[in-house]
């Protein structure tokens, strides 16, 4: 099951590639403005507003399914997922060192539509509760909801 997952995930993560930009960037959030931010040092994801320097806290690039933080070299995850299985609706997104497959499965990021979604593509990138424009509110997997500007993400150059 998990090779047949695993080769699924690389076609796709091989079809989307070209929809993440080159180099580093912003991911901002399409209905607040706000950008997926790590916050002096913690592991946990936040969507804040973009700093004019000392910004690379909220950088990103993409390599090969996995979205790397700039500031630590992490990569985004869904915490407690490294084997597979279905997401949690409401996990708070953290970053973590990069690991091999099947156990980085959690790590893997497609973007389809302008949402940002894990291996599950019944959850997408969302802020807690619904919130992406109070700050502190974690960010988090959520249920996709077709057309909810508040679950799109587009990507800005810095």
């Amino acid at each position: 099951m998990f090779a047949k997952l695993s080769l699924t995930l690389l076609a796709l993560s091989a079809a989307v590639m070209a929809q993440f930009p080159d180099g580093s960037f912003f991911i901002r959030n399409v209905a607040s403005g706000k950008v997926l931010d790590v916050q002096h040092g913690s592991t946990e994801c936040y969507p804040l507003g973009r700093k004019e320097s000392g910004f690379d806290n909220q950088l990103w690039r993409y390599d090969n399914g996995f979205l790397v933080n700039k500031a630590s070299g992490l990569v985004l995850e869904v915490p407690g997922f490294e084997g597979g299985g279905d997401i949690s609706p409401g996990t708070a997104l953290q970053i973590n060192a990069k690991r091999e497959r099947p156990e980085s499965l959690n790590q893997l990021w497609a973007y389809n539509y302008q949402y940002i979604m894990p291996y599950d593509p019944k959850v997408v990138i969302w802020g807690q509760d619904g919130d992406v424009s109070t700050p502190g509110s974690k960010a988090v997997v959520d249920r996709m909801i077709h057309e909810e500007v508040t679950q799109k993400w587009m990507f800005d150059l810095p």
